[in-house]
């Protein structure tokens, strides 16, 4: 096949229901592709999804035009036909190459919308596949997997960011030659403040104090969507069952998402109000390596993952990390790096943070041997862009599209 050493001219539209997903997780990629000559127009909801509005300053910042679409968090396909077509018209309009898409919902409608436009599409599997989810049934599981199988046959790449997501699609027929493990980067933000010696957290603790957190508090933290999938009610169940043994230790979960005001009730029903407290406030991205550096530990008892970039970061910042025993978190999480437990065992979780918390040296040593892991493996690297590049560079030179770059 003929390589294609340049992007000059090229015309990429990335998408996703919630904009973050491209500044944070996307941020490097489409910084890369700007400086490269790249044009970069940006499809996302007009609506704040899970509390954060769209990112207008930090897509601007990348050198990205942003379009808005009506796309709420939960896909409903009568609904959502009008945007199909009217994302499918700009992208005619526009004369894009390359479609760009992530997330279930803006992965389901945009890759329809490409379809129409005839333009190349690439989908960034940055979450699991929904056939994984625990809750289904058997047939459910099977029907979720036909309809995903279906979807990647629109597809000219898929992208994943873990071997298990990528052996599973496998196995439930996605064409192998058509699939790409990109990996994951951490985000700009993260890699310079995990080679940073100056990360003050003044700004983050005018935050915490605003809910309420006591200062000099040690604190067990978690960051991810309040949704069934990333296993809050978990945490909460086994952290009621430590925290009356630590008055020192609070909980301090940071996201939001269909489930804060059921979590909200529980933590107010057991008592924990004052020992566990919820941030559902949007941050900046830049912000975020200094809320993990508040932290004395990390949990997230995650019930399903596409890769688990959360424990990627908490260890960067030096944060010894408590997770489940399952693919594909054991990629990011190696033995003697964090402590996995069973999934769905609140009291097995309980048993470990309480070990973990009692023993300063075990978080220490935790610390430093997850730190070290994290700097070999992500910081001062941009693997998964250079993987993402060299894709868009291989459509460019299947696609015979170099003739129509400037």
């Amino acid at each position: 096949m003929k390589t294609i050493s340049s992007i000059k001219g090229l015309v990429v539209a990335q998408a996703a229901v919630n904009g973050g997903m491209i500044t944070n997780f996307g941020g490097i990629v489409a910084r890369r592709l700007v400086e490269e000559g790249a044009s970069l127009h940006v499809f996302a909801s007009r609506y704040p999804v899970f509390g954060s509005p769209p990112p207008l300053a930090e897509l601007d910042a990348l050198g990205a035009i942003y379009h808005g679409v009506s796309l709420p968090e939960q896909f409903a396909p009568l609904r959502d036909a009008w945007t199909v077509f009217r994302m499918a018209w700009e992208l005619k309009r526009l004369g894009v190459h390359v479609l760009h898409t992530r997330g279930a919902v803006m992965g389901a409608v945009g890759r329809v919308a490409g379809k129409l436009a005839g333009v190349p599409i690439i989908f960034h599997h940055q979450d699991d596949l929904y056939c994984r989810e625990k809750r289904l049934t058997p047939n459910q599981r099977r029907t979720v997997a036909a309809f995903e199988r279906s979807l990647s046959r629109l597809t000219d790449r898929t992208f994943f960011v873990s071997q298990a997501v990528l052996d599973e699609a496998i196995a439930i027929g996605f064409d192998p030659s058509r699939c790409v493990l990109v990996g994951n980067d951490l985000t700009e933000s993260f890699q310079q403040a995990a080679l940073s010696s100056n990360n003050p957290t003044d700004g983050i603790w005018r935050q915490l104090d605003r809910v309420g957190v006591p200062k000099g508090a040690k604190i067990i933290g978690c960051i991810g969507r309040l949704a069934h999938i990333k296993g809050m009610d978990i945490l909460i169940e086994a952290a009621s069952q430590v925290l009356q043994e630590f008055p020192e230790w609070i909980l301090l979960i940071k996201g939001n998402g269909p489930l804060l005001g059921p979590l909200s009730d529980t933590i107010k029903e057991r008592g924990l109000i004052g020992r566990i407290f919820l941030l559902p406030e949007d941050l900046p991205a830049w912000e975020l390596p200094a809320l993990y550096r508040t932290f004395d530990l990390f949990v997230l008892p995650t019930r399903r993952e596409g890769f688990g970039m959360v424990f990627a970061e908490a260890m960067a910042m030096g944060v010894p990390v408590v997770g489940p025993n399952i693919a594909p978190v054991t990629e990011v999480v190696p033995q003697d790096c964090g402590i996995l437990v069973g999934p769905e065992d609140p009291v097995e979780l309980a048993g470990v943070m309480r070990q973990v918390m009692a023993d300063g040296s075990l978080r220490a040593s935790l610390a430093v041997r997850g730190r070290e892991h994290a700097m070999r493996r992500w910081c001062g690297r941009t693997t998964a862009a250079d993987n993402a590049l060299a894709t868009y560079r291989a459509i460019i030179a299947e696609k015979s599209l170099s003739n129509q770059l400037a």
